[in-house]
Parts: C-alpha cells; sequence; structure tokens
C-alpha cells in the first residue's frame, strides 16, 4: 500500500457571492439586498499528476471557481492551499510565484487561443514572460511538454 500523497491543491468550504442590484420595486417594498450565490461550499483536493476538469452548464460557478483560486477574485469564505502556501493570505511576490504554477486554462478555444499565433508561441509566452526559460530553450520546453500530454 502506498503512502498517502499530500495534495498540491486543496480547496475547502469555497463560497462566493456577489451583490444583487436593487430594483426600484425591491426599494419600494422595502426588501433588504439580496446576494447571487456563485459557489456555495465547494471543497476538493488535486493531489500530484492528477488533473480536474471543471464541467457545468453557463453561469454554474466554473470560472468564479478558477478565478478564486488563482486571487482575481476574492472568496467570502473557505480555504485555498496551494503546496505550502495559503492561497488566500498571499501577497506580493508569493501571490505572483502561485500565479506562475497555477493558471486557468478556458474553455472557449477562441477566446483562449489566438489564431495569429502557433501553438509554440502560445505555451512558450507564460515561460518567457516570468523569465523560466530563454528565448533559445523555449523551443525544448514547449517539445517537452507536448510530448508530456501526448501531442507531436
Amino acid at each position: 500500500m502506498a503512502a498517502p500523497v499530500d495534495p498540491v491543491l486543496h480547496v475547502q468550504g469555497l463560497t462566493k457571492t456577489y451583490p444583487r442590484k436593487r430594483t426600484l420595486f425591491d426599494i419600494a417594498r422595502r426588501r433588504p439586498a439580496r446576494r447571487i450565490v456563485a459557489l456555495d461550499d465547494v471543497s476538493f483536493s488535486l493531489a500530484p499528476n492528477e488533473v480536474l476538469g471543471i464541467v457545468g452548464e453557463s453561469g454554474s460557478g466554473k470560472t468564479t471557481a478558477a478565478r478564486c483560486l488563482v486571487r482575481l477574485e476574492t472568496p467570502d469564505a473557505g480555504s485555498i492551499g496551494f503546496g505550502r502556501h495559503d492561497v488566500r493570505s498571499a501577497r506580493g511576490a508569493e501571490l505572483r510565484a502561485i500565479r506562475r504554477e497555477m493558471q486557468i486554462i478556458y474553455q472557449d478555444p477562441y477566446s483562449s487561443l489566438n489564431p495569429g499565433r502557433t501553438i509554440g508561441q502560445a505555451i512558450s509566452e507564460p515561460a518567457l514572460v516570468h523569465g523560466l526559460v530563454s528565448r533559445d530553450g523555449a523551443a525544448d520546453l514547449v517539445r517537452d511538454l507536448l510530448r508530456r500530454v501526448g501531442l507531436p
């Protein structure tokens, strides 16, 4: 029996709501401001080499969850652990380091892929921007990454 492995990503009780605008009817009826629940107590763990795909209908919270994980949105409640980092309390250099390692891949290829660029350019750009490889090493990195996922 294999020893338990620490998760790479651990999310517990993630909750995010947004204020709903009050209509004139709400104000006239003295109804309190309501909130739209985008995420309600979302929890999961991801072990090394595991892949997670979030699937759901439009408006189900997929993008909100991803944006909370990389702290583009601030969750209302819950915890997000990425390796040894507490994502919710990360600031400055620590948050930038987390974002270098954890990224969102959107479901719509038209919004995430630029038809004027090759897939190699799209894959190598983050590594070049963050100084992880040189221009000379970018092609090797792209070949290795594509090989790892079974693409020529």
